[in-house]
């Protein structure tokens, strides 16, 4: 085996290692921020004054047939899931290399912190709901974010030179 399959078997150099994780830590930083704004948020970030409104959204449902107990249950677990895209991605990308295990591990930990987060809001922010509902979205959003990074990072298998 030459040197340069070597290399490439093992993952990035420790130097684009390095450079990964400094962009990672700024990227995972900004996220950080604005996911503990969204979380601790004082009132619902989708209802009156909060950061988002989700009305077209639930009214585009509406016109689509979807039945109204649904719709903005459906809407609110999606917009937490893709909350948590980052949070799983960031995880995975973190690593020298993306493995399945990852995707259970950025599951596990996006539901913990988030159960973490639901408690918090219960105890601290009175106009806030627990729910384990959106743990179990933020979980499965974090395990999909992690799946994407996972997947993406895998390289084809080489072919053999045709002549």
């Amino acid at each position: 085996m030459s040197r340069t399959s070597d290399h490439e078997h093992r993952g990035p150099s420790r130097r684009a290692l390095a450079w990964r994780r400094v962009v990672l830590t700024v990227v995972g930083i900004g996220y950080g921020i604005g996911l503990w704004t969204v979380l601790f948020w004082p009132v619902h970030v989708d209802g009156e004054g909060g950061l988002i409104r989700v009305d077209g959204i639930i009214d585009l449902l509406a016109r689509m047939g979807m039945p109204a107990g649904i719709r903005y249950p459906l809407v609110q677990s999606g917009l937490n899931a893709v909350l948590f895209l980052p949070f799983g991605a960031l995880w995975a990308a973190w690593f020298r290399r993306q493995r399945l295990h990852l995707v259970i591990s950025a599951t596990l930990l996006a539901s913990a912190a988030s159960l973490a987060a639901e408690i918090a809001q219960a105890r601290y922010l009175p106009e806030r709901t627990y729910d384990l509902r959106d743990v179990v979205a933020n979980g499965i959003g974090a395990g999909i974010g992690a799946l994407i990074v996972v997947l993406a990072a895998r390289r084809p298998p080489e072919r053999a030179p045709t002549t």
